[in-house]
């Protein structure tokens, strides 16, 4: 069975709450389904935002996602607990590692090993089933790319989010892009592990990028500056659409028939560009 599209914007910057706000009902009017708090030290508080959020717009809200690592068990607990009953019906769970040494080192905490944030993660989702008290309409988002993170996603998850990207420390942003080949692999490996349930499993992308342009190459190699790759590299990334409107609705298209992928989210600097496509898919 083939889902219908979903599309969210990812709020990445920190804006005053007259901003994020317009943000939001602009997003609405442009057919977007939810808005999402990242948990990064340079954007919104997500639980806070995300209740914010519910209550200015008509829009789902949720974490995408959390930085399990930073949280007590207590402190998570009551969060979650917090935000499902204040937002009856509308609230998305996102749940992942971390992966910015820094913001563990601003925080003070120590991140430990990347098998200890895997152990953190699974903590985080037994404590959120717990908070959530049988409740059925809160979906549980899980974040990864690794053999353990998906192996979790296929247990307990309602939705994967796939990053399109590999944990990568010595990167200046702690990740690097996958090319279609081994994004494959990694969709691949999920459907082994998750079986039968792989089907009901609804699928996201964070896109990094989406450039609406006339010359793909030329944004292609424009984007090889920010990105540290060559275009011919870029031109295979899942993460990064570029090319003219019905190019792009295009790309989205042979994500979903090709892995399965339904539901993706832009970086709000990208929700403009992005709306004509939403236009053109949503509900298809």
């Amino acid at each position: 069975m083939t889902r219908a599209f979903r599309f969210g914007i990812s709020i990445m910057t920190a804006p005053a709450d007259r901003e994020w706000v317009a943000a939001g009902v602009r997003a609405a009017s442009q057919g977007y389904d939810i808005l999402l708090a990242p948990d990064h030290l340079t954007t919104p508080a997500p639980f806070s935002f995300a209740v914010a959020a519910a209550s200015a717009t008509p829009l789902r809200v949720g974490t995408y996602v959390l930085n399990t690592g930073l949280y007590p068990t207590a402190l998570l607990a009551r969060e979650v607990a917090t935000a499902a009953g204040n937002i009856a019906g509308r609230f998305e769970l996102g749940l992942g590692t971390g992966y910015l040494p820094q913001e563990f080192a601003a925080a003070g905490i120590d991140p430990g090993s990347p098998r200890d944030r895997v152990d953190d993660l699974a903590r985080a989702l037994d404590t959120a089933r717990t908070a959530l008290g049988g409740r059925t309409n809160v979906p549980i988002l899980v974040a990864g790319n690794g053999d353990r993170v998906l192996r979790l996603a296929a247990r307990h998850a309602d939705i994967v989010s796939f990053l399109g990207m590999r944990y990568d420390p010595s990167s200046a942003g702690g990740l690097s892009p996958l090319g279609q080949r081994a994004f494959a692999e990694r969709l691949a490996y999920f459907d082994r592990v998750a079986a039968d349930r792989s089907a009901a499993i609804e699928r996201n992308l964070t896109l990094r990028a989406v450039v609406v342009t006339d010359d793909r190459d030329a944004a292609l190699r424009a984007l090889t500056r920010r990105f540290r790759l060559p275009a011919e590299v870029l031109a295979d990334l899942p993460i990064l659409l570029v090319g003219t409107i019905p190019e792009i609705a295009k790309q989205v298209e042979d994500l979903r028939e090709r892995f399965g992928i339904s539901y993706f989210a832009v970086p709000d600097r990208h929700q403009d560009e992005f709306a004509p496509v939403v236009e053109l898919l949503r509900g298809a």
